[in-house]
């Protein structure tokens, strides 16, 4: 765990610039930290590359393919986290027996 993240009432907290925020899990801190402490130059690196490519920066392609790479780059600089849980409402729907195919 990063010393900027402590464990709090079973939660996880981490100061954002506003003061502390709590979080369910260790990889949602350290993914909001991340974001807060990198990410102008996560933006930056993803519209370097999307210029490098040729993509036009106003075009929706580049604002996609940015937003891929920024998550991209958020998730490895949090560590590579697992997959995150999936809502509650699925999972109780799943637990109804529905099947899909």
């Amino acid at each position: 765990m990063s010393d900027k993240i402590q464990a709090v009432f079973g939660q996880f907290a981490v100061d954002l610039g506003d003061g502390p925020v709590l979080f369910k899990t260790e990889a949602e801190a350290t993914t909001a930290l991340s974001v807060y402490e990198n990410g102008a130059e996560q933006r930056q690196l993803a519209a370097d590359y999307c210029a490098h490519a040729g993509i036009p920066a106003d075009s929706k392609n580049a604002k996609g393919k940015a937003n891929v790479i920024t998550a991209f780059l958020v998730w490895v600089d949090a560590g590579q986290p697992g997959p995150v849980d999936a809502p509650a409402e699925e999972t109780a729907e799943e637990d109804e027996g529905e099947t899909t195919f």
